[in-house]
């Protein structure tokens, strides 16, 4: 892990004659409250003072502080783009989840902060509460159920069947099995009547392990909050193990003495590479904006980096953080164009380059070319776009649809 920080933390060289002609963002929402919990938790929906899942304040602030750090890097460090809005250069699309759409407001709204005040033509400035430098802009959506590219897996039975099938598996049902102390302590105590599966451990886990950290400003003060006493520090740990163990398994990724199943992470990350490597193919031929912004979930973050087969080497096993980001910049040089990839954890820590840590782009080098880049996704890329699919409303009915 040393060796990688030091990797990944080095100087990177652009040559002067370089040039940055197009850079993409993905990154996961804020924080958030839980999206529900168990019966028995002390915590219900009308504790936190917003609905299940939505962007808390400190989410707010992340993503502000999140598009702030994309600034200094694309408009003040290499002045890519203007500090003030035009729609000919971004574009910012958002999953049709409220979280997921008031984190890419806050993080447009760090990104274009600091215009100046006089006579800007992307916000009044003659009202006098209007909001210091804001500037309200279009994030564009589709409905949750046809988005293939930022909802991972959503509407896809043959998705579903895959996962089904490697839940199933006899290494997978084991390890589920040797987890029967956490699993006999929720039936106890949850009130839930949950099945002694994997989606009940995940389920409570994203109850408590929010909790446990949780310290939300709202109207209502900072909470440090107490767990019930059923949840020990060892059933908290070992749960949570239990899930980093798993997380990456059931969503496509090799575990448990079985390989990669590279269909189900086509399904559930190809439609987002797709839209990825078409903005390359725009950029490249001179079409297109400058920066696309895309604002979703943890899923997709980890889905699309199991793709890549970069994330455990950048983080792990387990989810990655709220407001974690991935670049992706087209660098034209001298003997062609080159990808760039760069990683922020969260909203407190600097992008670092991971180029080489993605499987078929060179080991020792931050840029990798366009055509190896294409060459190495091609197993993973959909055979049908998803808007023809869309149009013909089959989305993944069948096998055929991948």
């Amino acid at each position: 892990m040393i060796l990688l920080l030091i990797l990944l933390s080095s100087p990177f060289i652009v040559s002067a004659a370089d040039q940055l002609i197009f850079v993409q963002t993905l990154y996961r929402h804020g924080d958030r409250t839980p999206t529900g919990t168990y019966p028995t938790d002390p915590y219900q929906e009308d504790f936190w003072g917003v609905p299940w899942g939505e962007l808390t304040t400190m989410g707010m602030k992340q993503h502000f502080l999140q598009g702030q750090r994309l600034k200094r890097l694309y408009v003040d460090k290499e002045k890519f783009l203007s500090a003030k809005y035009s729609r000919y250069d971004t574009s910012i699309r958002s999953a049709d989840t409220p979280r997921c759409l008031q984190s890419a407001v806050a993080n447009m709204a760090g990104f274009y902060s600091a215009v100046d005040h006089s006579g800007s033509p992307t916000h009044p400035t003659d009202v006098i509460d209007w909001p210091v430098d804001w500037t309200p802009l279009p994030i564009h959506t589709i409905k949750h159920n046809e988005d293939r590219e930022l909802e991972a897996g959503v509407n896809c039975q043959r998705a579903d069947e895959l996962v089904v099938e490697r839940v199933l598996k006899r290494n997978f049902l084991d390890f589920i099995a040797s987890k029967w102390q956490i699993i006999a302590d929720i039936l106890l105590h949850s009130g839930g009547g949950y099945e002694a599966d994997f989606d009940t451990l995940q389920h409570i886990w994203g109850a408590i392990s929010i909790e446990e950290r949780s310290k939300i400003i709202s109207q209502k003060g900072v909470y440090n909050l107490t767990l019930p006493d059923w949840i020990t520090d060892d059933f908290y740990n070992e749960l949570g193990a239990a899930i980093e163990e798993a997380l990456d398994y059931v969503d496509g990724g090799a575990g448990f003495g079985y390989e990669e199943e590279t269909e189900l992470l086509r399904l559930r990350a190809g439609f987002f590479l797709n839209e990825w490597i078409n903005n390359i193919n725009n950029a490249v031929a001179g079409n297109g904006l400058k920066y696309y912004s895309y604002s979703s979930h943890d899923s997709l973050v980890n889905d699309f980096m199991l793709l890549l087969h970069a994330k455990e080497a950048l983080y792990g096993k387990g989810n990655s953080e709220y407001a974690a980001t991935i670049s992706c910049e087209v660098w034209r040089k001298s003997d062609g164009y080159y990808l760039k990839f760069m990683y922020s954890a969260d909203a407190y820590t600097d992008f670092v380059p991971f180029t080489r840590l993605i499987s078929g782009c060179p080991q020792n080098d931050d840029f990798c070319s366009v055509d190896a880049f294409m060459t190495r996704s091609q197993p993973y890329r959909p055979k049908s776009d998803s808007l023809r699919l869309r149009k013909m409303n089959v989305l993944c009915r069948n096998a055929t649809c991948n």
